[in-house]
């Protein structure tokens, strides 16, 4: 279940499992908001869905705030579970088509996996500079992301 937003437009700190079709429920209350999720359904379906991988999927950023014009979604695919080199070489092969994919569907992906440097999922979970310059909060300040599971 997808919880309300707290004051400052943003999810309560935590990760939501949900379906697509909550999301697309909850977020989708535009025509741009419709848009970016199509887009994001678009890139499942093809650049993602060529791997093969079935692994979590989670949505973040400006599309899961409570605002009216979100400029993308940021998604990590969740690889944290993942032992095989094989599958981790297509899913970053995936991540290196980075700008192409933002350019073309507006959906910023990240790659979440086992020996990455970088935790970011964790990173995530809290708001960034941007949001917090808009929202006069410290960049740290916690928030949730959504996953929906495979």
């Amino acid at each position: 279940m997808i919880p309300e937003f707290n004051r400052h437009g943003l999810l309560p700190p935590g990760i939501w499992e949900c379906s697509k079709e909550q999301v697309a429920e909850r977020f989708c209350w535009n025509p741009l908001r419709s848009t970016l999720f199509k887009n994001l359904n678009t890139f499942l379906s093809t650049e993602w869905r060529q791997t093969n991988i079935e692994c979590p999927i989670l949505i973040n950023g400006s599309f899961v705030r409570n605002i009216p014009s979100p400029s993308d979604i940021d998604t990590i695919l969740d690889m944290s579970h993942t032992e095989s080199d094989e599958t981790l070489a297509l899913a970053i092969a995936v991540r290196l088509r980075h700008d192409a994919i933002k350019s073309d569907l507006r959906v910023d992906v990240w790659v979440n996996y086992p020996r990455c440097s970088d935790d970011f999922i964790k990173i995530f979970q809290q708001i960034g500079t941007k949001a917090a310059a808009e929202l006069r909060l410290s960049s740290t300040y916690p928030k949730g992301i959504l996953r929906i599971l495979p």
